[in-house]
């Protein structure tokens, strides 16, 4: 049995925000004061960032329960055969250039699509013919929806308490699920979730975001612990500084602890990313 896991962030809304100011650290903000800066500048990263492709280069890694029957062959100078192992063990490496191109109109899953070529994969396993299953693990969604959370709507569907802000510090905001009987009726289902924002005290954009479901449903029937981060970083582009993603990690455990899943890459080399079309004549 091969358990593939391909994440979805489940925040979809579309941004909706009128521009606001930008100001420096101060001390005395309130909680509803940053949040509406720091929503100033998602809004103009939603509504201005241009279709781009950068590089991707990711590792991830899979440990999960042996499943097989077959054992582990012939015990060395006798005819038993060896136990099979408990469980089986893969990674990769892998290179890709991933690309992001605005929808025409919202959908479901946000105003963002995300793809990937791949370039190259190196594939280790301790089973076997499990090379031919691929990657271990992908994930899906947190590149482009990850901001999400600070939306108007996102915020009718998760509590914000503010950390003491600390003078050169990044502010950090606290979220966490609201309840189902206080969650506005766009809201996906209750999932028992939190995490933190982190907001650079100079510009207000977002620096990182870290979200924790314990019981997420991983793969089949399949729940468990997964725990996302996601770091963005300053990138110029036609002239302008626009804050994207850097790296994101992954990790998810099964509630019963005997399956493991990773996802770390990195994100660099941002480029434009032009789509065009052209009508060709009818042939003769």
């Amino acid at each position: 049995m091969r358990l593939y896991v391909a994440f979805q962030l489940g925040i979809s809304a579309c941004l909706v925000l009128g521009p606001g100011p930008i100001l420096s650290q101060d001390s005395s903000q309130s909680l509803d004061e940053i949040l509406n800066r720091a929503q100033a500048n998602i809004e103009s990263y939603r509504t201005s960032v241009p279709n781009v492709y950068c590089t991707e280069h990711a590792i991830a890694n899979r440990k999960i329960p042996n499943s097989s029957p077959v054992s582990g062959g012939a015990a060395p100078g006798g005819s038993t055969p060896a136990p099979r192992e408990a469980t089986i063990e893969d990674s990769s490496e892998s290179s890709a250039i991933f690309r992001l191109k605005r929808l025409p109109e919202p959908s479901d899953k946000g105003i963002f699509e995300e793809s990937r070529i791949s370039q190259h994969v190196t594939y280790t396993s301790d089973a076997p013919g499990y090379e031919q299953f691929g990657i271990p693990a992908l994930l899906y969604g947190v590149f482009s929806n990850g901001l999400n959370i600070l939306s108007p709507e996102g915020r009718q569907c998760f509590s914000f308490n503010l950390r003491k802000v600390k003078q050169g510090k990044p502010i950090v905001v606290e979220f966490a699920d609201l309840p189902s009987d206080q969650r506005a009726a766009a809201c996906l289902a209750f999932q028992d979730g939190k995490g933190t924002i982190q907001i650079d005290p100079e510009s207000m954009h977002v620096t990182q975001i870290e979200r924790n479901v314990p019981h997420h449903l991983l793969v089949g029937n399949i729940k468990g612990d997964w725990t996302w981060k996601e770091k963005y970083s300053p990138v110029t582009l036609m002239g302008k500084t626009f804050w994207l993603p850097s790296s994101i990690t992954s990790r998810s455990v099964s509630a019963d602890q005997r399956s493991i899943w990773t996802f770390d890459a990195t994100y660099k080399d941002y480029h434009l990313f032009y789509s065009t079309t052209r009508i060709l004549p009818d042939q003769p």
